[in-house]
């Protein structure tokens, strides 16, 4: 199952040259306050999510906030999720921006991400529950998630990153232009 998502990971929608970037998308944690009711983020969570992903053949897209289901408009795609990460406690995402997304990033317009997670989700084809899925990220400057990474993208079109050893949360208040700075132990294939 893994080679699927590391086949699909590789293969971009968009263009050869797309901007591309491992994301943070949620960290473990509980929550008791979103309008939806309490969720927990724990590692069974996004080890279900993760398979779940692997299950699919499509990759998730990003859009652009969060549209209110869409009720028969056409919603543009920011760009998509190609492959999904577990490190120290952090949902990592493969995403592939459009360029009119990546513009928008590099512009400081988004700087975050947020995640939505059908926590019971049902199995298309046998209809029984399969448990948290995601099934879309939402570029938005207002995550439910305090404390997230900011996107970073270069300005030049660079290789994928891949995540290689664990990252530990800082905060730092330095613009970041290198994703080595960002998350110390990346490689770029």
């Amino acid at each position: 199952m893994s080679n699927v998502v590391r086949l699909r990971a590789a293969l971009p929608l968009v263009a050869d040259n797309s901007a591309r970037a491992w994301i943070d998308l949620a960290y473990e944690g509980e929550w008791k306050g979103h309008h939806a009711g309490e969720f927990s983020f724990t590692e069974s969570v996004f080890s279900n999510i993760v398979k779940r992903f692997g299950v699919q053949k499509n990759p998730i897209p990003i859009t652009y906030e969060h549209p209110e289901k869409y009720m028969g408009t056409p919603v543009r795609a920011a760009g998509w999720i190609h492959d999904l990460r577990i490190q120290n406690g952090h949902l990592w995402g493969l995403a592939e921006f459009t360029p009119d997304a990546a513009q928008m990033v590099k512009n400081g317009e988004y700087r975050f991400c947020s995640v939505v997670v059908d926590f019971a989700s049902i199995d298309r084809k046998s209809g029984e529950e399969v448990g948290p899925e995601l099934y879309e990220v939402g570029l938005t400057n207002t995550p439910f998630l305090d404390g997230q990474r900011p996107i970073a993208l270069s300005r030049y079109h660079r290789p994928v990153i891949e995540l290689t050893a664990p990252a530990p949360v800082r905060r730092s208040t330095t613009l970041i232009t290198s994703p080595e700075i960002l998350i110390p132990g990346i490689r770029r294939r």
